[in-house]
């Protein structure tokens, strides 16, 4: 099996070029139902608050060369209207190693029942191959002078921004759109193609979902779909409920067609921190025919009030002079 994911990971490589890379960046965490930021830079200091999460994924379990990848994300409110991110990633799949960088920026606008945004992230994205897979004794597949073997080892890197915009209502209903892969431009000399379709607008995102809360039970359903050229359409069902004023916490996720899904998480949040598992099981033919289904998911966080700014303060005390006033 081993050698099986060696000889997929030079493949994806080399034959499936940095749009079918990018297309799997996003959205590779099941827990975006808990870090929308990983879809959606509009969503980034969406509230008072300052957030970090750190997620880890393996995927194909006990399969060795398996995808492992790794996050650590940061979003929260500069100030009334505006929020940063900063988000880090990376992976290894069998001989493929990744690396992925980004900066989000968002400008909110805050009224009395509703919230929207508007997010952009900056990224840098480095990947190359493993050095062993130009050794002939472990690797029949190379021969020796093989130009793209050698310049993929070397690695490239390229640029790539997304765009995204997110609605809120009475902290109730949310929408969100996002379209990652806008730009993208290649960095060094690796795959001297200058003649590919453009990548703006080849992926699109939408996530939308209602929160219902009744005697200190939470519910939010939700919905993401995802549309990338030239590959299958998906979606995901998600169910999100909060017990004990949300101190325990069930998810579950469900993605039909040929790259489906089920995914069960189990979680906690506590006033400053939040710790979640999920197992998910691939329902996808290949997956269950080679005895690879399982994935493993961890995400930790942790959640930081925003200091009181001097006008937020004088904001704040002007409503409570109205109230007092009016109860006298």
């Amino acid at each position: 099996m081993k050698k099986v994911i060696r000889i997929l990971s030079i493949f994806a490589v080399l034959s499936t070029q940095v749009t079918t890379v990018n297309a799997q960046d996003e959205g590779v965490f099941n827990h975006y139902i808990l870090n929308p930021v990983l879809i959606n830079p509009a969503f980034t200091g969406m509230d008072n608050k300052h957030y970090l999460f750190a997620h880890y994924r393996q995927q194909w379990s006990g399969v060795e060369g398996a995808p492992t990848s790794y996050a650590l994300s940061y979003n929260g409110q500069i100030n009334e209207n505006i929020g940063l991110g900063a988000y880090g990633f990376s992976e290894k799949v069998g001989a493929i190693d990744r690396q992925r960088g980004q900066i989000s920026y968002a400008y909110h606008f805050n009224e009395k029942h509703w919230k929207a945004g508007v997010g952009f992230s900056t990224e840098f994205h480095r990947l190359k191959l493993d050095p062993s897979v130009m050794d002939g004794s472990k690797n029949s597949f190379y021969e020796l002078g093989d130009r793209v073997a050698e310049d993929a080892v070397q690695g490239f890197s390229f640029f790539d921004a997304t765009f995204g915009a997110n609605f809120v209502l009475d902290d109730k209903f949310f929408v969100g759109l996002s379209t990652p892969n806008l730009i993208r431009a290649r960095l060094g000399t690796f795959g001297r193609d200058d003649n590919r379709r453009s990548t703006t607008f080849r992926q699109v995102l939408l996530y939308t979902g209602y929160k219902f809360k009744t005697n200190g039970i939470s519910i939010e359903p939700s919905i993401q779909t995802r549309r990338v050229l030239d590959a299958p359409f998906e979606v995901d069902f998600n169910c999100k409920a909060g017990f004990l004023e949300d101190k325990l916490i069930v998810a579950g996720t469900y993605r039909p067609g040929p790259t489906g899904v089920l995914s069960l998480m189990v979680g906690t949040k506590q006033p400053t921190f939040q710790l979640y598992y999920s197992y998910n099981n691939s329902l996808s033919e290949f997956s269950s025919r080679a005895n690879y289904a399982t994935t493993h998911e961890i995400t930790l966080g942790f959640e930081f009030n925003q200091p009181e700014s001097a006008a937020q303060k004088k904001k704040r005390e002007k409503a409570e002079a109205r109230k007092l006033k009016k109860g006298e």
